[in-house]
């Protein structure tokens, strides 16, 4: 995230949060994952675009799954 941070391009930094997310393992749950979600959210607050939702429900589907979450899992499937 360091990298893509002073490029100043949004939609790019907002891709490189969703692969951060999504490069999560089960094996591998932490606070990490915690911050990494955060800063998804963060970065897309405020943007409602399809394809933004499309990344982010992606990536949080995933995170939630890590969790063992799966009502949320599910919820952020539809």
């Amino acid at each position: 995230m360091t990298l893509w941070q002073p490029l100043g391009n949004a939609t790019e930094l907002q891709i490189a949060a969703v692969h951060w997310v999504r490069a999560f393992s089960e094996s591998n749950p932490s606070p990490e994952l915690d911050e990494a979600c955060a800063l998804l959210q963060a970065l897309t607050a405020g943007d409602d675009s399809p394809m933004t939702r499309f990344r982010v429900n992606n990536a949080m589907a995933v995170a939630e799954r890590l969790r063992g979450n799966m009502a949320e899992h599910l919820a952020c499937m539809e």
